[in-house]
C-alpha cells in the first residue's frame, strides 16, 4: 500500500488543536468543575485527528505518543516515591516533628513571615498542595485572629508553599520540569536556588514590612489551634530531634549528588527504621502508609486533614495526568503542531532574554488557555528544548524558566487546576491573594532580571546563529 504523502502542519493545525481543547477544558474543567483528565484525553484525541488530517497513519502517531510517555517515566517513578516518602514519614513522626518544630516560630509582629518561613520548610517535604491543604488552613485561621486580611495571609501561604515546587527533588513539578528538559535534577535545583535565594530575601523582606504595620503592638495570637497541634504531636508521634535524621540523611545524599530515587528510597527506609524503633509502629503499618497514606483519626478536623497524607495512592492523580498530558504532548510534536507553532514564536527571538520570556510567557500562556501546571510545564518544555539545544544553550536554562513560568504562575490564574485547589482549601480567591503572592511575582521579575544579567554570556550564541541562517539562505 503507498504512503499518502505528509502534508506540512500550519499555524492554524496548530491553533485548532489547542482551540479544541481549551474549549472542552472551559466546558469541562471550569463550568462543571470536573477533574482535567478526561478533557486532556480529548485534546488528545483532536490532536490526533488532526494529525491523520495531515496525512500521518496511526502507528507514527502511536510512536511519538509512546516516546513522549518513556520520556516522563523517570518522573512517575519519582512520584510513587514521593507518595512512599511521606506517608512513610507521617506514620514514623518525621513530617509531624518538622512542623512541631516549625510552629515554636508563630510570634505576632512575624506573622507573614512565620507563614511564609514555615510553609516554604513543609513545602519542601510535601509540596504546595499538601503544604497549603493542611498547615496553610491553620494560618487562615489565625489571621483572623491578628486581624490580618486573608488575601495576604493566602499571598504568603502560596509564596511559601511554592518554594519546594521549584526547590525540593521531592516535588512533582520540579521533576517534571527537569524529567521534560531531560536535565539532572540537582544540577537544576543548584542553578535555580541562586536566584531563588535572592528573591526569597526580598520576599521575607516584604512580608516582613507589611506584616510588622498590620499588626498593632498589643496584638495577642490564640494559640488554641497550635495547643491542639502541638499536643496531639507529642501524645501521638513525641517528636524529638532524632526523628529529624531522616531528612539530614536525604538532604545528604541531595548535597553528595546520589540520584533521586535512590535518596529517597534511603530516606523512606531511614524513616521507617525510626518508626519501628523509636515510635513501635508495627512494621506491617507503615508499609501500608506507604501505599494508602497514613490516616489520622483523632477526632479533630485540623489534625487530620493536616496528618492524613502520602502513599502511591495519593499520587496518582499526579500520574495520570502526565500520562495523558504526555500524550497530548507527542501526538502534537509527532505531526509537526508544536513545530510549527515554535517557529512562530522563536521568528521574534533574538537574544537570551527575548528566548527566555517567550519560554515564561508560552508556560504562562499554556497555563492559562489549558489550565493545568503539568501541560504549563510539559508543553513548552518539549517546544523549546531543541530549539535550546540549536543555541548551544544548557537545558537547565529552560528548566528554570519552565519552573517559574509554568509552576509558579499556576496558583495565580482562578481557572487553573491549582488556583482552584487553593481557592478551595484557603477560602480566598486567585483574584484576591495575587497581587500579595510576592514570591511567585518576585520570581517572575527575577527570571527576566537573571536573563538580562546572564545575556552577555549567550548573545554570541544568536549571533552565531543569524550569521548561519544568512549563509543558509545565501546558498
Amino acid at each position: 500500500m503507498e504512503k499518502k504523502i505528509k502534508k506540512q502542519a500550519k499555524i492554524y493545525h496548530s491553533l485548532f488543536s489547542i482551540a479544541g481543547i481549551v474549549a472542552v477544558m472551559f466546558a469541562f474543567v471550569i463550568r462543571k468543575d470536573l477533574a482535567p483528565h478526561l478533557a486532556m484525553l480529548i485534546g488528545a484525541v483532536i490532536a490526533t485527528i488532526v494529525g491523520f488530517w495531515l496525512n500521518y497513519s496511526w502507528d507514527e502517531i502511536l510512536d511519538g505518543i509512546l516516546e513522549s510517555i518513556t520520556q516522563s517515566l523517570e518522573a512517575i517513578i519519582i512520584l510513587m516515591m514521593i507518595g512512599v516518602l511521606i506517608g512513610v514519614w507521617i506514620i514514623s513522626g518525621v513530617v509531624p516533628t518538622m512542623i512541631f518544630y516549625g510552629l515554636k516560630l508563630i510570634a505576632p509582629k512575624i506573622f507573614l513571615v512565620s507563614t511564609l518561613l514555615i510553609c516554604s520548610f513543609v513545602s519542601m517535604a510535601i509540596g504546595s498542595w499538601g503544604t497549603a491543604g493542611t498547615i496553610g488552613i491553620a494560618f487562615m485561621g489565625m489571621s483572623h485572629v491578628l486581624g490580618i486580611p486573608p488575601a495576604i495571609t493566602a499571598g504568603a501561604v502560596v509564596s511559601g508553599s511554592y518554594v519546594g515546587d521549584r526547590l525540593s527533588p521531592l516535588s512533582d513539578s520540579c521533576n517534571l520540569a527537569a524529567a521534560v528538559t531531560e536535565v539532572n535534577i540537582f544540577e537544576y535545583i543548584k542553578k535555580m536556588s541562586k536566584l531563588s535565594g535572592i528573591m526569597f530575601i526580598f520576599t521575607l523582606l516584604a512580608y516582613g514590612i507589611l506584616g510588622w504595620n498590620l499588626v498593632s503592638a498589643d496584638s495577642s495570637l490564640t494559640l488554641n489551634q497550635l495547643e491542639t497541634v502541638n499536643e496531639v504531636i507529642i501524645n501521638t508521634f513525641s517528636p524529638n530531634i532524632f526523628a529529624l535524621i531522616p531528612l539530614v540523611l536525604l538532604i545528604t545524599c541531595i548535597l553528595k549528588k546520589v540520584p533521586a530515587i535512590p535518596s529517597m528510597v534511603i530516606g523512606s527506609v531511614a524513616g521507617g527504621v525510626y518508626g519501628i524503633i523509636a515510635l513501635k509502629v508495627p512494621a506491617f503499618e507503615i508499609l501500608n502508609a506507604s501505599y494508602a497514606g497514613y490516616v489520622s483519626a483523632s477526632g479533630n478536623e485540623l489534625i487530620d486533614t493536616l496528618f492524613t497524607a502520602g502513599g502511591i495512592e495519593s499520587m496518582l492523580y499526579a500520574i495520570s495526568m502526565i500520562v495523558i498530558a504526555m500524550m497530548y504532548g507527542g501526538a502534537m510534536e509527532v505531526s509537526g503542531q508544536m513545530e510549527v507553532l515554535t517557529k512562530s514564536f522563536m521568528n521574534r527571538i533574538n537574544n537570551f532574554v527575548s528566548l527566555t520570556f517567550t519560554t515564561v510567557a508560552t508556560a504562562t500562556l499554556v497555563n492559562v488557555i489549558i489550565p493545568d501546571q503539568y501541560l504549563g510545564i510539559a508543553l513548552p518544555g518539549r517546544m523549546y528544548a531543541k530549539e535550546y539545544d540549536k543555541r548551544d544553550i544548557d537545558r537547565v536554562e529552560l528548566t528554570m524558566a519552565l519552573g517559574v513560568g509554568g509552576s509558579l504562575t499556576s496558583s495565580m490564574i482562578p481557572w487553573n487546576t491549582c488556583g482552584i485547589f487553593m481557592a478551595s482549601v484557603l477560602g480566598v480567591t486567585a483574584y484576591d491573594y495575587f497581587f500579595y503572592t510576592f514570591g511567585n511575582l518576585f520570581m517572575l521579575v527575577g527570571i527576566i532580571g537573571y536573563a538580562v544579567f546572564e545575556q552577555r554570556k549567550h548573545n554570541y550564541k544568536f549571533k552565531q546563529e543569524k550569521e548561519m541562517d544568512k549563509n543558509l539562505s545565501s546558498k
